[in-house]
């Protein structure tokens, strides 16, 4: 089974339930890494050895053919983002804090950052943080782009083709 969680408290509840971790495409990467790190550390305080592969790290993608291309992406991103966050807000006004980032400039950085949006290079190079972090399973949402898709098989998947970090160190 898989259960996403955004928050210490419910990565513990996951762990706990022994069930794999998925994880949200709107957190930056260095939220996620701790996620991860928490996960990972809560598994074996219970005699489990940890797999990478228990841990999916969800993003969306736009290979962007130049910088006008990503601008564009990056702004629909955020216009959806702070739509679901008016949606998120509860009737009685208590809403959990990841959902009432009221300062613009940070809501646009975190929505931009936490995309694997832009070039091939810039992709691959957020892909890399990602897995020098500990994580091997990344679920991308393409947005329902064909394109995207050929671009990102073509463009980046084949820096990403060696062998995933726990075969190797098993192998040691």
């Amino acid at each position: 089974f898989w259960m996403g969680a955004g928050s210490p408290k419910s990565i513990r509840e996951v762990a706990q339930r022994g069930y794999n971790l998925l994880l949200g495409q709107h957190a930056l990467a260095e939220e996620t890494l701790e996620h991860v790190v928490l996960f990972k550390s809560e598994i074996e305080e219970r005699g489990t050895i940890f797999d990478p592969m228990r841990v999916a790290v969800a993003r969306a993608v736009h290979v962007a053919k130049d910088a006008v291309d990503k601008d564009a992406a990056i702004e629909r991103r955020y216009q959806g983002h702070m739509r679901i966050n008016r949606l998120a807000r509860r009737p009685d006004g208590e809403t959990r804090a990841r959902y009432i980032l009221d300062d613009e400039k940070e809501a646009r950085h975190e929505s931009a950052e936490s995309a694997l949006f832009g070039s091939p290079d810039e992709i691959m190079r957020k892909l890399e943080v990602l897995h020098k972090g500990g994580v091997e399973y990344v679920i991308i949402n393409f947005g329902g782009s064909r394109e995207n898709i050929r671009r990102f098989a073509r463009d980046i998947m084949p820096a990403f083709a060696d062998e995933p970090q726990a075969e190797i160190l098993a192998a040691k």
